[in-house]
Parts: structure tokens; sequence; C-alpha cells
């Protein structure tokens, strides 16, 4: 999904440079027919309201699961940022972006080294534990969502 949403990010900014469009319905009204506009704006905004609400549930999780905050309290507070941020025009959101994307990309970078090169794994163990688990389909991709929903159900329990 990440793949598909950069190449048609692409595709929609290209097109929108040469449309010279504000927003992104000037686009689609030049492109398609007025019910499938429609039809690809609310695909669009139920999208946002998804990922938003994601975000706002990782939010909550991830503070819990590191700091041992009540999960509203992260969600809360992903909620208070979104909302500020929301009040800032483009320049300020493309001003806080440019801070955060840098510091960003810095830390997973520090991450991914201390992964592979502050650790040393034992292959073999690990392969003999992994052999010990049961799949929970005989497809290796699609087991893992069926094992993270059952886990997250079991944690809520």
């Amino acid at each position: 999904m990440g793949i598909l949403n950069i190449i048609f990010g692409k595709i929609m900014v290209t097109m929108g440079c040469y449309y010279r469009a504000d927003n992104h319905e000037e686009v689609f009204s030049e492109i398609t027919h007025p019910i499938v506009t429609r039809a690809l704006d609310i695909v669009l905004v139920i999208g946002s309201f998804v990922m938003g609400f994601v975000m706002i549930a990782g939010a909550g999780a991830n503070l819990y699961q590191q700091f041992s905050f009540v999960p509203w309290l992260g969600s809360l507070i992903c909620s208070v940022l979104i909302v500020l941020v929301a009040f800032l025009n483009f320049d300020k959101i493309t001003g806080v972006l440019g801070v955060f994307t840098p510091v960003m990309i810095v830390m997973i970078l520090l991450i991914t080294a201390y992964t592979f090169i502050g650790k040393s794994y034992n292959f073999n163990e690990l392969n003999t534990v992994a052999k010990t688990i049961t799949p929970a389909m005989n497809n290796v991709w699609l087991s893992a969502i069926p094992r993270l929903l059952w886990k997250n159900m079991s944690e809520e329990r």
C-alpha cells in the first residue's frame, strides 16, 4: 500500500502541476466523470479518517508500551497535536515536517545501526525457536495477520 501511495501520489502531484490545480478535486474533475470525481473524493476522505484513527490509536499504544502511560493519554496528546497542526498554514506545516523528517531519518539510521552492530544473534537458536512456532496459516505472509490480530485481542482481555 505504501508503494501504491507513493506512485499515485506522484501521479497526482504531476497532474496537479500540469493543470495548475489548487486541490485534488480540480485534478479529478479534469480527468474523470463527475460521479467518479465525487467517489474518489469520498474514498480519500474515508482513507484519511482511517489513517488518522490508526495513527491516534498507535500513539496511545506506543506511549503505553514505552512509558506505561494509560493508552488514552497518548491518543489525546496525538489528537491535540493534530488539531494544532491543522490550524497552521501550509508553509508552517511544511516547516514542521522539515524539522521532524531529518530527525526521524537520523533516529531510524541510528536504531538500525545499533540493531546490526550492537547486538549479536545466535541464528541457530533463533532457527530452533522459530521451528517450534506453529503458523496460523500455511502462507508465511498471511499467517502474520491473524497472529497479530489474535495477539492484540488477547492483550485487551
